[in-house]
């Protein structure tokens, strides 16, 4: 399919999205035979389930590109409704800290904290975390990177000194740093907050489709694991990990 035909047709979804059943955008898609397109359409599936879900006070920021896709930030909300965190660390700030917050308003309360390490951006989400009215249940934290040592290796991690230890995480959302800054840059997650996870908790790791986070998963799985992995179908990559307690081996 052309790139003007690909266009017309997504044009021709959203003109008639608000009238059309589900089946006939899926008849339409089918009949184009373009990947592209049937990815474009579970993103746009992704994002009705999420409003049809949630009550937004304001419109979202964008989606995808560096922010999560619409299907990853829809296992998030799953998560927090079925299994009702109270305490969800965030690691990378943005669209997804208001959905949480949203999600965990919809349960009866809760707590986001986000640990965000740029500046400019740390304070835009806590501009848009005060416009959507979720300061009663979200955070975000400057946490600039700095050296950490794990093992015989240094990595450049979040500075987590202003991070409160008063109450355990029961959800772990790692979405951060950006794994073009430094090979494995995720990795750091698991050593430097296990002892902050309670029992029981759960680790959503997005973008796991890269080969980096491949292999984080594995050593994670080897040296705090057993894990029970699961990798629901999303566009860049999603592994949820669980098990009875997260805790030192």
């Amino acid at each position: 399919m052309t790139s003007a035909r690909c266009r017309s047709t997504l044009k021709r979804i959203r003109d008639r999205a608000h009238t059309w059943p589900h089946r006939r955008l899926l008849r339409l898609i089918a009949e184009q035979n373009d990947a592209a397109l049937a990815k474009h359409f579970s993103q746009i599936e992704a994002t009705m389930a999420l409003h049809s879900t949630l009550r937004f006070r304001l419109p979202l920021p964008p989606m995808r590109g560096w922010a999560v896709s619409p299907d990853f930030a829809c296992d998030l909300v799953r998560e927090i409704l079925l299994r009702n965190p109270k305490n969800v660390l965030e690691l990378g700030s943005g669209v997804s800290t208001l959905v949480t917050g949203y999600a965990l308003e919809s349960i009866g309360g809760g707590r986001v904290v986000s640990l965000d390490h740029h500046a400019e951006w740390c304070a835009l989400t806590a501009e848009r975390i005060v416009e959507h009215g979720l300061g009663g249940v979200a955070e975000v934290i400057h946490a600039p990177l700095t050296d950490v040592a794990i093992g015989n290796k240094v990595y450049r991690w979040y500075d987590i000194s202003r991070l409160s230890r008063e109450n355990k995480f029961d959800l772990l959302v790692v979405d951060g740093p950006p794994g073009q800054l430094f090979p494995m840059a995720r990795y750091p997650a698991l050593p430097m907050l296990v002892d902050l996870l309670a029992p029981g908790a759960v680790v959503m790791l997005h973008d796991s489709d890269r080969p980096d986070e491949t292999v984080i998963v594995q050593r994670w799985q080897q040296e705090y694991g057993p894990f029970a992995i699961e990798s629901p179908q999303s566009e860049k990559g999603t592994k949820i990990l669980r098990r009875g307690s997260v805790a030192n081996p």
